[in-house]
C-alpha cells in the first residue's frame, strides 16, 4: 500500500486532485462495464423469450393429441343408474348396458350396538380385560395389533388398524354405536380375515363364515435394530466377534410344509428372509410386524395345489435352522404352531352385460373400448350410452389454442418491433448518484428498450409460424387440407399474422368429418433422407407437427445464442461475451488501482520535497537571525 500525504506541506486537496484523474482514467472502464450490462439484459431478454416459446410448444404439444383434437361425449338414457366418458379412439356408436351386481368391498360390521356407556376404555365400554390381540388379514398380509383393555379405547383400536398397512380400514361411529371393517378396493379379490376371540365377539363382528388357518407368531419380543435392510447379523444385534455362536452354522436350510428355504446369516436381511418364504411354494405368508418387534408365519390360500387342508410345519429344518426360530425368531418350530379360528369376507366384482356379453369387473369404474363406464346401481332394464363427437369442446379446444398463439405471436411481434435507443446507455454507479429513483427507471426503460429489435431468430420464427399456418397440408386430399378450410385465416401483413376464427365453418367441417382436426393438426407427413437422415417433410405434416418442430429450431438458436436462462454461466455466444467482458473489466480495475497508487506515489514524493525544502527555509532563516 502506498504512504498517503494529503497536502500537509503544499496545502492542495491531493484526494480531491486524485479523484478527478481517476475519473477521466475510469472512463474506459465504465464504457466496458455499460457494454457488459447492455448484454446482461439482451441475454435476460432471450431468456423471456426462450420460456415463452417452450410454454407455447407445450401448448402445441397438446393440440397434436387426439384427446384435444377428437373428444367424445356420451350420453346416458338412466344416468342415475351408468355414466361415461369416452376418448378419442372410442368409436362414434351405441352401446347398451344391464347391471345385475355393483363391485363392493370386503366388509365387517357391527351387527348391533355395542352398549356401554364410557368409552375411555375397551374395558369400560366392552368389558374385556388384561392383554387382549387384534389379528387382521386382507388376504395378503396378516398384522397382530397388541391391547390392553385398561388403558386402550376402540379408538386406539381403529388407529392401529388403519396404521397397519394392510388395504382395510376401521371405523366406529360414535352415533350408532358400530364399528366397521371394509377393505380399500372393491372386487371378489379382496378379502378381510378377522381372528376370532373376546374382542371380536365384542365388537359384534358376526357376519362372515368362520375359518381356521395355521400360525406361528413370536412369542416373546425379539431383539433387533427393528431395520429389515441390516444383515441377519446385525439385525439381532450380534457382535462381530461372537455372531451367532449358539447356531452351528450360519448357512442352513429351513423347510416350511416341504419347502427349502436357504438362509446365509452374513449375507441375508430380514427383507430378503421374508421374500424367500413369501415366494417359496410354501404356501404361507411370513411378515415382520416393526411395532411388535415379532415375526409371524400364517398359512394362506395356494391356488391350484393339492393341498386342500391348512398347514404349516418345519418337517426337515436343519438344527440350525430350528436353534434359529427359537433363539431368535422367538418361536419353537414343534410346539407353538396354532390353529387360528377367523371370520372371513370377501368382496364382490360387478357383474354386467355389455352389448350382449355378460362380463365382470373388479370395480364399478372400468375402460372397455375407449369408454369408461361408471356404474352406479343396478338396472331393472338395459341403458342405452351413445357416444359421438364432442363438437362444442372441439371447437372451445380450437379457439384456446387461437387464443394462445395470438398471444404468444404477439409478445414475439413487440419484441421485434420495439424501439431502440441507442443514446440511452446503462447508467454509472455516479450517474446514478446524481438521479432520483423515477429518473432512474425511465432512463433505464429506455436503455433496456428494443435489444431484440429485427432480431433475425425471432423474425424468421415469425415468418414460419405464419407458413406453418398458411401453407396446405399436401398429404391431405378433399376439402378440408388447410387451416383455412376449416374456417382459420391469418390477418392482413400488418397484424403480423394474427389468427381469426370463423366459428361456424369450423363446426360445419367437424361435422362433416369428425376427424378432421386430427387431420389438419397432427397429420405426420411424410419423410425423406437427407445427409443419411431421416426428415419430415414440411408441407406433408399437419399444422401443429410443423409448428412443434418450428419452435424446437427457434428454442435451439436462441439456446446457441444466449443459452436457456438468464444467467451468464454457460458457454453461448452470449455467455462467452459476457465472461470476457467480466475478466476485462477486472484487470481494468487492477491497472487503475496501479494508476492511483502511482499519482499519490508522485503526489507524496512531491509533498516530502516540499517539506524537505520548507525546513531548509526555515533553518536559513533562523541563521540570518542569528547573525
Amino acid at each position: 500500500m502506498v504512504m498517503r500525504l494529503s497536502g500537509l506541506s503544499s496545502g492542495m486537496d491531493v484526494d480531491s486532485m486524485v479523484k478527478q484523474l481517476m475519473n477521466a482514467e475510469r472512463l474506459s472502464q465504465d464504457k466496458l462495464i455499460q457494454n457488459k450490462t447492455l448484454l446482461e439484459w439482451k441475454k435476460s431478454d432471450y431468456s423471456s423469450i426462450y420460456k415463452a416459446i417452450s410454454d407455447f410448444r407445450n401448448t402445441v404439444y397438446t393440440n397434436k393429441l387426439t384427446s384435444t383434437l377428437g373428444p367424445k361425449a356420451v350420453t346416458s338414457n338412466n344416468e342415475a343408474a351408468v355414466t361415461a366418458t369416452a376418448n378419442a379412439d372410442a368409436a362414434d356408436m351405441q352401446h347398451t348396458i344391464s347391471v345385475t351386481k355393483l363391485a363392493d368391498v370386503a366388509k365387517l360390521t357391527s351387527t348391533a350396538p355395542l352398549g356401554g356407556t364410557n368409552k375411555t376404555s375397551l374395558n369400560t365400554q366392552l368389558g374385556l380385560t388384561g392383554n387382549i390381540t387384534f389379528q387382521v388379514g386382507d388376504g395378503t398380509n396378516f398384522k397382530q395389533i397388541e391391547l390392553n383393555a385398561e388403558s386402550n379405547s376402540i379408538y386406539d383400536l381403529v388407529s392401529k388398524i388403519n396404521n397397519a398397512n394392510l388395504n382395510i380400514r376401521a371405523n366406529y361411529d360414535t352415533t350408532l354405536d358400530r364399528f366397521y371393517l371394509y377393505t380399500t378396493k372393491t372386487g371378489a379379490d379382496t378379502k378381510i380375515d378377522l381372528v376370532q376371540n373376546a374382542l371380536t365377539d365384542g365388537l359384534k363382528l358376526t357376519l362372515g363364515a368362520n375359518d381356521t388357518k395355521k400360525q406361528v407368531i413370536s412369542t416373546t419380543v425379539m431383539d433387533t435394530t427393528k431395520n429389515v435392510t441390516d444383515t441377519l447379523k446385525d439385525f439381532f444385534k450380534q457382535p462381530m466377534a461372537t455372531a451367532f455362536s449358539d447356531i452351528a452354522d450360519k448357512t442352513f436350510d429351513m423347510y416350511i410344509n416341504d419347502k427349502k428355504i436357504s438362509v446365509d446369516l452374513d449375507t441375508d436381511t430380514m427383507s430378503s428372509l421374508l421374500t424367500k418364504i413369501n415366494t417359496s411354494g410354501a404356501g404361507v405368508t411370513a411378515s415382520y410386524d416393526r411395532d411388535l418387534n415379532k415375526f409371524m408365519i400364517t398359512d394362506s390360500t395356494r391356488p391350484n395345489d393339492t393341498i386342500t387342508t391348512s398347514e404349516l410345519n418345519f418337517t426337515s429344518s436343519d438344527t440350525s435352522a430350528t436353534d434359529f426360530m427359537k433363539n431368535y425368531l422367538k418361536f419353537n418350530p414343534d410346539t407353538d404352531v396354532k390353529d387360528i379360528t377367523y371370520k372371513k369376507s370377501v368382496g364382490q366384482d360387478a357383474e354386467f352385460t355389455l352389448d350382449n356379453v355378460t362380463l365382470k369387473q373388479p370395480s364399478n369404474s372400468f375402460t372397455i373400448s375407449g369408454v369408461s363406464y361408471n356404474l352406479k346401481a343396478e338396472t331393472g332394464s338395459t341403458v342405452t350410452l351413445k357416444v359421438s363427437s364432442d363438437v362444442d369442446t372441439a371447437v372451445k379446444n380450437v379457439k384456446a389454442f387461437i387464443d394462445a398463439y395470438n398471444t404468444f405471436l404477439e409478445k414475439i411481434n413487440n419484441k421485434v418491433a420495439e424501439s431502440r435507443y441507442s443514446d440511452y446507455r446503462p447508467l454509472t454507479d455516479a450517474q446514478k448518484k446524481e438521479m432520483n429513483d423515477d429518473d432512474i427507471k425511465a432512463w433505464e426503460a429506455k436503455a433496456k428498450s428494443g435489444l431484440l429489435n429485427r432480431d433475425s431468430a425471432l423474425s424468421n420464427l415469425i415468418s414460419t409460424m405464419r407458413q406453418n399456418f398458411s401453407s396446405p397440408v399436401t398429404s391431405l386430399t378433399g376439402t378440408y387440407t388447410s387451416a383455412s378450410s376449416i374456417g382459420i385465416t391469418t390477418g392482413n401483413y400488418k397484424e403480423g399474422g394474427k389468427l381469426y376464427l370463423d366459428e361456424n365453418k369450423l363446426r360445419a367441417a367437424i361435422q362433416a368429418d369428425p376427424e378432421v382436426l386430427r387431420k389438419v393438426f397432427s397429420t405426420d407427413g411424410d419423410t425423406t433422407t437427407q445427409d443419411g437422415k431421416t426428415v419430415p417433410v414440411t408441407s406433408t405434416q399437419g399444422i401443429a407437427e410443423r409448428l412443434y418442430v418450428s419452435l424446437k429450431k427457434a428454442m435451439d438458436s436462441i439456446a446457441l445464442t444466449a443459452g436457456t436462462t438468464a444467467s451468464s454461466n454457460d458457454q453461448s455466444f452470449l455467455g462467452k461475451q459476457i465472461k470476457s467482458f467480466s475478466t476485462r473489466i477486472s484487470k481494468m480495475e487492477d491497472r487503475l488501482l496501479d494508476i492511483e497508487n502511482r499519482y499519490y506515489k508522485q503526489f507524496t514524493a512531491m509533498e516530502e520535497a516540499m517539506q524537505k525544502m520548507n525546513s531548509q527555509s526555515m533553518w536559513l532563516s533562523q541563521q540570518f537571525s542569528n547573525g
